[in-house]
């Protein structure tokens, strides 16, 4: 079975993806949807809805019902593809972060710009074909941009259960809080030692 983060819900009429993320990506949105349907069934329920607009609301809520169906059957199952997925995500998440300029050096204002868009539009970040594609993007010679591997990235965390914080990746640098495994060792010790 072929894996799809997009489902004919995020498509146009032309049957092309409409939007950079899937609709079933949106929690906030999805739960929004379902609040002012029960809203609606509830004012229909107890006969507050003017007669004039009582077709209306009820063609509304018809319709808010089969988006809604729609996008949670557009929900990709992973089944037995769950390591592969598994797997191109946390390749992902490390050229990610290997690509994000540390803390320090955004804060600072020490991230050139230049660097920057390049990295977010020219094909740097390796990926499996056909992961790449159950998420919409076409890589060009195996690779994608920073801005889609984000994109693939969120989408597989989501679809995983997992943490879809891009930031979350980002190394703190030189800040002073920032101690590499090696210092921490050697930090630990001398404080044991006394």
């Amino acid at each position: 079975m072929d894996v799809q983060f997009f489902g004919e819900v995020d498509k146009n009429s032309k049957g092309k993806i409409s939007s950079l993320m899937p609709a079933w990506y949106f929690d906030a949105h999805i739960e929004e949807m379902r609040e002012s349907l029960a809203r609606k069934e509830r004012a229909l329920e107890r006969g507050a809805v003017p007669p004039s607009e009582i077709s209306y609301i009820r063609a509304q809520v018809k319709r808010e019902k089969e988006r809604l169906l729609e996008i949670e059957n557009s929900i990709p199952d992973l089944g037995k593809e769950v390591d592969r997925f598994a797997k191109a995500y946390n390749k992902l998440g490390e050229q990610i972060k290997d690509l994000l300029p540390t803390r320090s050096d955004e804060l600072m204002g020490y991230a050139s710009p230049r660097e920057e868009l390049k990295k977010m539009k020219t094909p740097c970040v390796s990926i499996d074909v056909s992961v790449a594609k159950a998420c919409g993007v076409s890589p060009k010679r195996g690779k994608i941009t920073r801005d889609e591997a984000v994109r693939c990235y969120r989408m597989i965390g989501k679809a995983l259960g997992d943490n879809t914080n891009v930031e979350r990746l980002r190394r703190d640098g030189k800040l002073g809080t920032y101690r590499s495994p090696d210092e921490l060792t050697e930090l630990i010790l001398k404080k044991l030692k006394g």
